[in-house]
């Protein structure tokens, strides 16, 4: 499945998973405990939680592109394109802009991202902006 993809620094073992359970989708559970991990509060995990989710948008984007990874095609333009409109939408509720005008910036975007836009994030973040709130 390739080995560590070593342009990753915080998704990396992610990365590696998802290309191998790919092609080796028979995974057998034990009842073994195998390792302990442990967390504080100066470990990547927990003090640099946001360049994890950037990674991750970047893993997603890399096996969109990999003809090899067909089967995940469907769901890295799903997540893509959720990740998207919720960056629209965060950023509509952080302008200062009249509701109305974000109000028609969201319809007039909805089918551009039509597989995630559709939903009850999308009334949340409307109402969000109605009362002026960030979200």
């Amino acid at each position: 499945c390739g080995g560590i993809d070593e342009q990753f620094h915080y998704a990396f073992d992610w990365d590696l998973y998802i290309r191998y359970l790919y092609n080796f989708p028979e995974v057998k559970e034990v009842d073994d405990l195998l390792v302990h991990f442990r967390l504080h509060e100066n470990s990547k995990t927990q003090s640099l939680t946001e360049r994890f989710g950037e990674e991750e948008r970047k893993i997603i984007e890399k096996l969109r592109k990999i003809p090899e990874f067909h089967g995940l095609h469907k769901a890295c333009d799903y997540k893509i394109q959720k990740t998207n409109w919720t960056a629209l939408l965060s950023g509509l509720s952080e302008n200062s802009e009249p509701f109305v005008k974000n109000l028609f910036t969201v319809l007039s975007r909805m089918t551009e991202y039509d597989k995630v836009s559709f939903s009850r994030q999308t009334l949340g973040a409307l109402n969000a902006m109605m009362r002026k709130k960030v979200i």
